[in-house]
């Protein structure tokens, strides 16, 4: 192992920040900073972002599945280099950045650990994923009270039109001394259906209010693992750091352009 691969790959970890910067390098560029882990699904390729606070130096891609898997920390950039590694390289790899140095390493015992560390935070992420499903349905179940509450506004509407309008007419045809019988009964069977429809209302907004407070219970749900997979890749980046130095130190990892 050259003292250059050594040396790049040696990071220095400000413990409590969970920083990675490379050993001797210069901070630069456009720091950004996540927290939790997300899933996207794209093109059938699962990418698993366990970023804690992390500089954009330091990036490492646990690979799987031919590319279509991937686990990590780091920017788009990184995870796109993975999938074109992937096409190099078979079976499962981690890739490691630090600046613009790119490694691969291949080691089987040394990518079980790799899966070990982040294990813990692809199954809280996976929890995370049940909870989002559940608040998507929430969410449509919501949409479509909101559609009938709609629809029940909108007769609403038209009834009391017609309320105003037959008013009119009967007021007209008692100053002139007609019936107003038949009006008076239209009147009634509108104010009826109002009345029913008030009702519809009121059931449907004590629905959205349960509905409500379930999607608070959830949403607090999420903000707490979402703390939890915060300080999970607080640890990750700890232990990636460790594993990746002490395979390069035993000379398994490859430098890739």
């Amino acid at each position: 192992m050259s003292l250059e691969m050594r040396s790049a790959i040696a990071v220095a970890l400000v413990v409590g920040a969970a920083s990675w910067a490379p050993a001797g390098a210069e901070a630069g560029g456009t720091s950004k900073t996540k927290s939790g882990t997300s899933t996207h699904t794209s093109s059938h390729t699962s990418i698993t972002n366990t970023n804690g606070d992390w500089n954009d130096e330091v990036a490492w891609v646990l690979v799987r599945e031919g590319g279509n898997e991937q686990t990590g920390s780091g920017q788009t950039e990184d995870y796109e280099k993975a999938k074109e590694l992937a096409d190099r390289y078979d079976g499962e790899f981690l890739y490691y950045r630090s600046g613009d140095d790119q490694w691969v390493i291949r080691d089987r015992a040394t990518l079980d650990q790799v899966e070990d560390a982040v294990e813990p935070s692809e199954l809280l992420g996976h929890q995370q994923g049940l909870l989002g499903k559940q608040q998507g349905r929430m969410g449509q179940e919501q949409g479509r009270l909101g559609r009938q509450q709609g629809e029940l506004g909108r007769r609403q509407g038209e009834l009391g039109r017609q309320q105003v309008r037959l008013t009119a007419d009967l007021m007209r045809r008692a100053a002139d001394g007609e019936s107003t019988g038949d009006l008076e009964r239209q009147i009634e069977a509108i104010s009826r259906e109002q009345s029913a429809i008030g009702k519809q209302q009121a059931e449907l907004g004590e629905h959205q209010s349960r509905l409500g407070e379930e999607q608070a219970e959830l949403g607090a749900r999420q903000g707490e693992l979402g703390e939890q997979q915060a300080k999970l890749a607080r640890d990750i980046a700890r232990k990636i750091e460790k594993i990746v130095a002490s395979a390069s130190a035993r000379g398994l990892a490859t430098k890739v352009g």
